[in-house]
């Protein structure tokens, strides 16, 4: 009966949007056509990011290394500086690409790419896909260009009565999604971290500490992400971009679409303090080898692809359950940054264990009027007097800017500039975890997901800084409870007074009204 519900109720909730929203697992039709796999080059295979890594990898035996990379202007610099530096392959894979200025740029990095030799595989989600589709079908006609879509909604072979009688049948595997991120070249260097690929990842204007967050690596654990990317590519739920949209070989297309791309790099050419020109002189720099890394003893934490054709509830997750190791390892404190955090009483009951052990719980997430999907705030808000009164440290970011963010739909679109996006855990101090994986049901038992563990002291004083400043009363509300254990948001006012409210702060009325409506929706496995 619950099963029945839960259908139904997400039937009336994602209706309006579901054609576009989100895809079903592949089709039988897809499955019909077999791939040609294809592979990771060692990283013995003689390539300039690979001589240059060479002394520091001698030198630190069973160690990577890593840059924090801290703003979107340094990921997008760092992206950028990785495509052009590579000299036999670029892997790229995204949960969401935009149609954008930021995209087409790297996008066309990544054509120039191909016609110098290097191997181009592409691989997105196919939850938005069809925002670029028309774009990227034109791509992969060019040589040394491979893109594939993981989990399509359906096959061109299936037509759009095909793709409606699938969203009303099949509606429980909807949820599932590739939310990986991660851009490798030449097996040797990567960026993996929270950013897709879009301006509102990259807006230069909301370099707010832990907006979001990418982290650059080198090295040997580069070789477990290439593994991992290669379980992707080569799963049949990957299909090639044809298989989605009839192939378009009008060369009048082709020839416009590079004409704009090729316009625009001339753009951003011609602009001293371009996203491409720091993005050359970060290329500049891998290829002179100075680029500062901090060396660690490092792991790649991911799922396996078939994650998705699962039940969930015999979903496991590496993340979380390395994660859980590290803890009941852990001696005084654990942080975490989670824009979308739904801990459930599991998690509530498991965060009191470790207060009661006396480690130090921090934690901060997207408030009420900072969220970008205020239903899983309902998820949220439903533990939070439970963890405030038992000891945890919460806080919840304030609008960036102060303006409100629109809101979105269980992952339509990109997030809002105003909101946090990263997602990053600190163990006493030494213990990191950066990448995709959100403390929520849905990257637990749903999403794929993908993230690092790096035991580096150095490492986690640059987040714990980034924690500090996230958190102070100029970005974050502090939540307490009074006497009457009722709860209160806590800041600091223009003149550094306390100022304390009772109700979800500058949240306004309609976006509160919509949080009461949501919290009745039995949904909060798929949030």
């Amino acid at each position: 009966m619950h099963g029945t519900i839960r259908r139904l109720t997400l039937v009336f909730v994602f209706a309006c949007g579901l054609l576009t929203m989100v895809s079903c697992r592949s089709t039988e039709a897809a499955r019909a056509f077999p791939q040609t796999p294809s592979y990771a080059i060692a990283q013995s295979d003689k390539t300039l990011l690979g001589d240059n890594l060479a002394a520091d990898v001698a030198a630190n035996p069973g160690m990577s290394g890593f840059r924090v990379l801290k703003s979107g202007s340094q990921a997008y610099a760092a992206r950028l500086g990785l495509i052009q530096a590579a000299q036999k392959t670029l892997d790229l894979q995204y949960y969401t690409m935009h149609d954008d200025m930021t995209s087409n740029l790297l996008l066309e990095a990544v054509v120039r790419a191909a016609q110098r030799g290097v191997r181009v595989r592409l691989l997105l989600d196919g939850v938005h896909v069809d925002d670029v589709e028309e774009t990227l079908s034109i791509l992969d006609e060019f040589k040394n260009i491979h893109i594939r879509v993981f989990n399509p909604f359906a096959t061109r072979d299936d037509g759009l009565g095909g793709r409606i009688i699938k969203t009303l049948t099949d509606i429980e595997s909807i949820n599932y999604r590739m939310h990986n991120k991660a851009l490798i070249a030449d097996n040797q260097m990567a960026i993996i971290g929270g950013r897709n690929l879009g301006d509102e990842y990259f807006e230069e204007n909301t370099d707010v500490a832990f907006r979001d967050i990418d982290i650059l690596a080198a090295g040997p654990v580069t070789d477990k992400l290439s593994q991992s990317f290669d379980q992707y590519w080569n799963n049949e739920q990957s299909q090639p971009i044809g298989r989605l949209r009839q192939p378009d070989y009008d060369p009048d297309k082709r020839a416009a679409l590079r004409q704009e791309m090729a316009a625009a790099w001339a753009k951003a050419q011609a602009q001293p303090e371009s996203p491409l020109i720091r993005g050359q002189q970060f290329s500049k720099r891998l290829k002179a080898d100075d680029v500062r890394l901090i060396w660690a003893v490092a792991d790649v934490l991911a799922d396996a692809p078939e994650k998705v054709a699962r039940d969930a509830d015999k979903n496991s997750s590496p993340p979380l359950n390395h994660l859980r190791t590290l803890l009941d390892k852990a001696e005084y404190e654990f942080i975490a940054v989670s824009p979308y955090f739904v801990p459930q009483q599991t998690g509530v009951d498991y965060l009191i264990g470790l207060l009661n052990r006396g480690l130090k719980v921090r934690i901060v997430t997207n408030s009420l009027a900072a969220t970008d999907m205020v239903i899983v705030h309902t998820g949220y808000r439903r533990y939070r007097e439970d963890l405030v009164r038992a000891g945890v440290e919460l806080y919840e970011l304030k609008p960036i800017g102060g303006e409100r963010p629109r809101q979105r739909l269980l992952g339509t679109s990109a997030p809002a500039t105003a909101s946090l996006h990263a997602k990053a855990y600190i163990v006493d101090g030494r213990d990191v975890m950066i990448g995709s994986f959100n403390l929520d049901p849905r990257s637990a038992r749903l999403n794929t997901e993908v993230s690092l563990v790096i035991h580096s002291p150095a490492i986690a004083e640059q987040l714990m800084e980034m924690f500090n400043e996230v958190t102070s009363s100029q970005n974050s509300y502090r939540v307490v409870s009074d006497e009457d254990n009722g709860l209160v948001w806590q800041a600091l006012d223009e003149k550094k007074q306390v100022v304390e409210k009772r109700r979800e702060p500058d949240a306004g009325f309609w976006r509160s009204l919509q949080m009461h409506l949501m919290s009745v929706l039995p949904i909060e496995d798929s949030l």
